[in-house]
């Protein structure tokens, strides 16, 4: 039996969130996405979550908490810290995407700009979820 991956986008701009989902969708994902508008919202929500995400995808730059901290506070969670979290955002800077790592995400990807870029984001997420059946 093959069970479908759950993704969760922390995202503040609707815009990114609506177009991976949509993306997503066209690849054959057929999981559950949720999305959630702020750092802050995750971490007040995350006791309650009834189900950990396969994956979550974490936009850097939001109001508030950002995604570095967020990340960090997910990593030193004991039950959370196995989530891979990918950054997801529209820096391409070197010591953004070394920061990523040491604070523990899985993986920094910049936000597609085009079509072609969206098929290797999409490709990369595919690398921790299996998108259909």
């Amino acid at each position: 039996m093959n069970v479908a991956a759950s993704i969760l986008m922390i995202d503040d701009d609707k815009v990114d969130v609506f177009s991976i989902k949509r993306a997503l969708d066209k690849n054959g994902f057929d999981g559950e996405f949720d999305s959630m508008s702020s750092g802050q919202k995750f971490l007040d929500a995350r006791s309650t979550l009834e189900n950990k995400p396969d994956l979550i995808l974490m936009d850097m730059n939001m109001p508030g908490v950002d995604g570095f901290d967020v990340v960090k506070i997910i990593k030193s969670d004991q039950a959370w810290k196995s989530v891979p979290v990918v950054m997801l955002t529209t820096s391409d800077l070197s010591v953004d995407r070394q920061r990523s790592i040491e604070v523990g995400a899985s993986d920094f990807i910049t936000k597609p700009s085009s079509n072609v870029e969206m098929n290797t984001v999409i490709d990369r997420i595919s690398e921790y979820v299996v998108l259909g059946k």
